[in-house]
């Protein structure tokens, strides 16, 4: 369903957030075979950036359903894109533990 305009520019934050979450965990991930001890650095800022994401999501989710204009069916449909779109950092943020977890059992 088409955004409101004066969503976008959060949606924007929000899909800019879920990239540079995505970016650290490939960071992590990558570490995991060159420097072991760089990968919780990594794995710290994937989850900083799943919290900015998450940050953002329940901003939007307040503007969508405070939004009078929007009908009901309408405002749970932007809150289940918004909870996908969060699953993909909150997602990214497990892989970059397993691969935290993987790291330090590899350093021991």
């Amino acid at each position: 369903p088409p955004l409101p305009n004066d969503f976008r520019a959060s949606l924007l934050l929000m899909f800019h957030k879920t990239h540079s979450c995505l970016r650290a965990l490939s960071a992590t991930v990558d570490s995991l075979f060159s420097d072991l001890r760089s990968v919780p650095r990594h794995a710290e800022e994937v989850a900083r950036q799943e919290s900015e994401v998450d940050r953002v999501e329940q901003q939007l989710l307040v503007r969508v359903f405070r939004d009078d204009s929007l009908e009901l069916a309408r405002q749970f449909q932007y809150k289940a894109m918004l909870q996908r779109l969060g699953g993909i950092s909150d997602l990214a943020e497990d892989v970059a533990d397993e691969v935290l977890l993987i790291a330090t059992k590899r350093m021991a």
